[in-house]
């Protein structure tokens, strides 16, 4: 193992996380992402694996997923849109393309112009 990296346990995990050592051994099967380094027997995981386990943890109890569906939505870059973290609204949207639409139009006029 290399030093530079903290390590927990399968017990720690369990702990932390508040999921069944059963469980994660089960994941392991079904999320190639999670799977940890053994030495003489011992499981450890990084906090990469760990992160993974949160995620599908959230993909399966919390939105009701299939483990298809949480194993594709990790395989997918874990690309989520959680609308309470944009800022966007339908109406800044609308302005936006609005001002965009306006800037076109000037640019055109003044195209048309030179050309005259």
């Amino acid at each position: 193992m290399s030093d530079n990296k903290t390590y927990k346990t399968i017990g720690e995990v369990s702990d932390i996380l508040n999921i069944p050592e059963y469980v994660l051994r089960f994941w392991e099967t079904k999320f190639p992402q999670i799977s940890p380094e053994k030495i003489n027997g011992r499981r450890y995981y990084t906090e990469s694996h760990i992160d993974n386990i949160r995620k599908i943890k959230s993909y399966l109890y919390d939105k009701g997923m299939t483990i298809k569906g949480a194993l594709n939505a990790l395989s997918n870059n874990n690309i989520e849109l959680d609308s309470s973290k944009t800022s966007f609204s339908n109406d800044n949207i609308v302005s936006s393309l609005e001002e965009i639409k306006n800037n076109l139009e000037l640019a055109l006029g003044k195209i048309i112009k030179a050309d005259l």
